[in-house]
């Protein structure tokens, strides 16, 4: 049976307590369902198992992990790899190496689980989003080239319920209004609209 928020935010508060956890980069991330629990610590990312007590080092130099909505699979970036990780079997499942983004940026899965949303730096310092298909690795990038706007930085992103549209912060550069402001936008991910 699903853990109560209660029960997982106990569970942990004393895991992290007792782990000296939060050292690097990304926060602890819980998984609604299982209410295991990965985050990065000295050792790297590393994954609680609540059912059997045991601790796993899924990766030595991972940042960012985030849980699929259906609570199965870990996303995290390792320098500029995207890796997707099996939490009910505790194995890689993709190491996806020519991640789009060539910064550490946090992983947002869709909704529906199927892609991942990057954002960060592409050639030339250029920022950008980048949706990864979770099962394949094929990205598409949206850069100026796609969205007529040159970004000097893009961070963070969020998808609609739907997951036709991501939400991000970004500094234009040019081709909008508020050039060297940072912005709210939105795009269009099956046209790359702004």
């Amino acid at each position: 049976a699903p853990a109560s928020s209660l029960t997982v935010c106990a569970l942990a508060l004393g895991l992290l307590t007792d782990r000296a956890a939060g050292s690097g980069t990304g926060g602890p991330t819980i998984s609604g369902q299982t209410a295991s629990l990965a985050f990065i610590d000295s050792s790297g990312l590393e994954s609680y198992d609540p059912t059997s007590g045991a601790w796993t080092t899924v990766d030595s130099t991972a940042a960012y992990p985030a849980w699929s909505p259906d609570h199965t699979r870990l996303a995290y970036t390792h320098g500029t790899a995207l890796n997707v990780w099996d939490g009910s079997s505790s194995s890689l499942l993709h190491n996806f190496d020519e991640d789009p983004i060539s910064a550490e940026t946090r992983a947002v899965w869709s909704p529906d689980g199927s892609t991942i949303a990057l954002s960060g730096n592409v050639c030339c310092d250029e920022g950008a989003v980048a949706v990864v298909d979770a099962a394949t690795g094929e990205a598409q990038t949206f850069d100026s080239d796609v969205t007529g706007v040159y970004f000097d930085a893009v961070s963070g992103s969020s998808w609609s319920p739907d997951g036709s549209t991501l939400v991000f912060s970004g500094q234009c550069d040019s081709g909008c209004s508020n050039v060297g402001d940072y912005n709210l936008f939105s795009i269009n991910i099956d046209d790359g609209t702004l």
